[in-house]
């Protein structure tokens, strides 16, 4: 890729070269270019050789590293002085960076260049001193490590990484407080009616003294806290509860408490809970063979598997046979796994195999399992009994179920030794027996089957070999098929052609007639519904206007009529008799007739104050302002003298009220003044002038 990209560029300043002007420097600024270009070049490869040398280093056994601290005992966790030296024992210059780690796995930032020493050269000592803290996991542990890591290759060219440490010891003399405990359970898996132990053991790994050491046990286990007293420095001690096991399983779990020696604080220590479950034991061992019938001389392999499906485990297995002896031992089977071993044997005589296995669980208890029994005949040379089975039929198809099929079994002894009895079965069923064959000497069998359904068919042979062994022998697999006959041609029959029906096609989006109708019916009668509600409101507006008409009518007509003063029968005063009443002359030809106003009584009814609007002032003269009152009499109560009542002009009517009527004889006046209300409704008609 570089080659090309230079070439590219050679190429590029070349042609610029050749674009320059006659007389120009084009050539010698190609060849300066060019000389960059080459520059660039070495260096870059220099780089990466370094780079390539640099990677990896092929052996870092020439490279001595040493750790130093300084003080080397203390008295509790602190800071001391670490000295680091590097020395190259080798032949050749080291370019692999190498970095230093503290013993808390940390890049020691201060050391060399950033942590890292990137060149030594042969026979060279490069050394770091500086201060380091020392915590207490180092002090337990007695000794700090440092670590010098770089990357090396083998020789495939593979890389790896390489740490060498180096380490110096450190001694701590303070006072230290550390109690060990350890449980132990025995058995780890309890079967019903069996004890549980739970023992701990406690060892005193401090500087200092402890007192008052208690042990409290899980309360399904121990209600009872066990008490130690005191434990020396490296001195160690043991306690133990016991549990009898019902049906169900227990968990074990403690609280250890104690105090050092000159302290009155109370320490405390806790061990975490283990359950102790109840046995369900699930072992199962099968012996299997690759071969049941051999010849003296040959081998057989055995198989044994054991398999655990419980929760139990099984050590220090042993497996024994009569024959064989110890077969195996030293086996483990934990819960849940399985284990197969295997061993070839020599037969030399015909031998039963069965093994018996001895285990010993975790419960405690120790039982022994047989497996399945597996005989392995071993046969002299000729003498292993071989039949050959063929098998043949009539027809290789039935044209009808249940078909008849004959088959032919050829049976023929091809061992060494006389075959008796031999039996032919199809399955389970004995088909026919035939009490001895001789060996080369063969045997036809026929029999008709009335199948019941085609498919393949398979006989087998037994008989008993010269070790009183049963042996099968198959014959060949025969199909029968069911193929039906070919049906007679029957006479060709013309149909009748029936009429072409033409079927109106379903309207698109139609889904249900029934629907559609109710759909449309409902459609109709909403819209009948609404013109009879449009028709109904209609006739009722115009209803209400009518009557408003008539109304206004009724109520112009009541305007214009004249209204007798009102005349109150309880009181005398409202009475008017015919001598009293003013008596109206006619107005003469010269003179305009005045409007006839009867004189306002007491009391003003509210429609006077209308009828007196219109009405013209009145000349105050004595021919203007005479009146005539015009009596009407009734002949027979002329006579009476206490008939002195005027006869009102108007009847009254069924409420006992006067009406306004003008006798039919009596001219209306000429000029009579309306009230414009009245005006509106019922103009006056115009005079013949």
């Amino acid at each position: 890729m570089i080659s090309l990209r230079m070439h590219s560029m050679i190429q590029g300043i070349l042609s610029k070269a050749q674009r320059a002007p006659e007389g120009g420097t084009g050539l010698n600024t190609a060849h300066i270019h060019i000389r960059k270009i080459l520059l660039f070049v070495s260096v870059t490869v220099l780089v990466l050789l370094l780079s390539v040398g640099a990677y990896a280093l092929t052996d870092a056994s020439s490279i001595q590293f040493d750790l130093s601290v300084e003080p080397s005992t203390l008295k509790a966790p602190g800071p001391v002085t670490a000295k680091v030296s590097v020395t190259n024992n080798g032949t050749e210059d080291i370019t692999v960076p190498m970095t230093l780690y503290d013993a808390d796995d940390k890049l020691v930032t201060a050391a060399f260049d950033g942590g890292a020493l990137n060149l030594l050269k042969v026979g060279e000592t490069r050394t770091w001193e500086g201060s380091w803290t020392v915590s207490q996991k180092h002090l337990d542990a007695g000794k700090v490590t440092f670590y010098l890591r770089l990357n090396t290759t083998d020789a495939t060219g593979a890389i790896a990484q390489v740490s060498i440490s180096a380490s110096s010891p450190i001694t701590f003399e303070g006072e230290k407080v550390e109690l060990q405990v350890t449980r132990t359970i025995n058995p780890e898996v309890v079967r019903p009616g069996s004890t549980v132990t739970v023992t701990y053991e406690l060892v005193n790994n401090g500087t200092v003294k402890l007192n008052n050491i208690a042990i409290r046990e899980n309360n399904l286990i121990s209600r009872t806290t066990r008490t130690v007293g005191s434990l020396d420095p490296g001195r160690s001690t043991t306690t133990s509860f016991e549990k009898k096991i019902a049906n169900a399983g227990v968990e074990s779990s403690a609280v250890i408490t104690y105090r050092r020696e000159g302290a009155n604080t109370q320490l405390r220590q806790t061990v975490d809970t283990l359950a102790v479950p109840l046995a369900k034991p699930g072992f199962s061992a099968e012996l299997t063979t690759d071969n049941t019938e051999v010849t003296i001389g040959e081998k057989v392999k055995l198989t044994l598997t054991l398999t655990n499906n419980g929760n139990i485990s099984y050590t220090d297995i042993k497996v024994t046979d009569p024959k064989l002896g110890e077969v195996f031992t030293g086996l483990s089977l934990p819960a849940g796994q399985t284990v197969v071993q295997s061993k070839e044997i020599t037969m030399m005589v015909p031998t039963n195999f069965k093994f018996s296995v001895l285990l010993q669980d975790n419960t405690g208890v120790t039982q022994t399992e047989t497996t399945n029994e597996i005989k392995v005949s071993a046969y002299q040379e000729g003498q292993r009994m071989r039949l050959n089975v063929q098998l043949s039929a009539d027809r290789d198809n039935v044209e009808e179920l249940p078909g008849l099929v004959r088959f032919t079994v050829v049976i023929t002894n091809d061992s060494n030794t006389v075959a008796t009895p031999v039996n032919l079965y199809y399955g389970d069923a004995r088909i026919a027996s035939i009490e001895k064959l001789e060996p080369g000497q063969s045997n036809t069998i026929t029999r008709e089957f009335n199948i019941s359904q085609a498919g393949r068919f398979r006989f087998s042979v037994r008989t008993v070999d010269a070790l009183n062994n049963t042996v099968s022998f198959d014959s060949n697999e025969l199909s029968v098929g069911f193929v039906p006959p070919t049906p007679a041609p029957t006479q060709e029959v013309v149909p009748t052609v029936p009429p072409v029906v033409t079927y109106s096609p379903i309207p698109v989006g139609s889904v249900d007639g029934t629907m559609e109708k109710g759909r449309d019916a409902m459609f109709i009668l909403v819209w009948a519904l609404g013109i009879l509600f449009a028709g109904s409101l209609v006739l009722f507006l115009a209803s209400s206007l009518m009557r408003a008409r008539a109304r206004a009518q009724s109520q112009a007509a009541y305007d214009h009529l004249e209204v007798a003063p009102k005349r109150d029968f309880a009181d005398p005063t409202t009475y008017q008799d015919a001598d009293d009443a003013p008596v109206v002359e006619p107005a003469t030809a010269n003179e305009e007739a005045a409007p006839l106003v009867p004189p306002l009584t007491e009391e003003e009814l509210p429609h006077h104050k209308y009828l007196k609007e219109d009405v013209p002032p009145v000349a105050e003269t004595a021919e203007e302002t005479a009146t005539e009152v015009v009596q009407q009499v009734d002949p027979d109560l002329q006579a009476d003298p206490e008939a002195e009542k005027v006869i009102p002009t108007s009847p009254l009517d069924d409420e006992g009220g006067y009406q306004l009527v003008r006798g039919e004889d009596e001219a209306a006046p000429e000029h009579e003044r309306r009230t414009r209300r009245a005006a509106k409704h019922h103009p006056l008609p115009q005079d013949d002038e």
